[in-house]
Formats: C-alpha cells, sequence, structure tokens
C-alpha cells in the first residue's frame, strides 16, 4: 500500500472517529427553554469571580436546588435544612 493511501486511510478513520464522539454534543444555548421544569428562585452572581449561584424548586416535589455555573465547569446539589433534612418549598 502505497504512503498516501495509508494518509488518507488514517485521515478518514479520524474524522468517522471524531464525527461519532461529537455527534451526542450539544450546547447549552441549543436547548430549549421548555425544556427545563423547574422554577428560579434566587440568583446570585459574583462579578469578580465569574462565579453564579442558583435556586431552583421542582414544581412537583418542593425540593429546592443549589445550582453553582462557573465558565468552565458547574454543579447542583439539593439544598438542605439545618437537620439534614431536604429543604422543600410549597408547591402552587
Amino acid at each position: 500500500m502505497s504512503s498516501k493511501k495509508r494518509i488518507v486511510i488514517i485521515i478518514l478513520c479520524v474524522l468517522v472517529i471524531l464525527s461519532i464522539f461529537m455527534s451526542g454534543c450539544v450546547l447549552a444555548s441549543e436547548t430549549s427553554e421548555n425544556q427545563n421544569p423547574f422554577v428560579l428562585m434566587d440568583y446570585v452572581s459574583w462579578e469578580g469571580v465569574g462565579a453564579q449561584i442558583s435556586v431552583f424548586v421542582d414544581p412537583i416535589t418542593g425540593v429546592n436546588y443549589l445550582i453553582l455555573r462557573e465558565p468552565h465547569r458547574a454543579g447542583i446539589c439539593p439544598r438542605y435544612n439545618v437537620d439534614g433534612t431536604l429543604y422543600v418549598s410549597e408547591v402552587t
């Protein structure tokens, strides 16, 4: 096999592998706002740090969630009471 054919085959294999891995990736800005059933309760932003903390409430269970967003990472956890139980808001 000639070196040109080998290079073409390698490039095609790399492109196929990349297309398989990238096909499931979607940017957050491309998702629909209607898919988020949670209700935003509170929002705090630290301008100097670039971090944002939001409190979202599940409209079905009333459980509160804290969401931390930074430029290159994010996290979510349920909000707890002092006694360790879940913080639950009344659902209307």
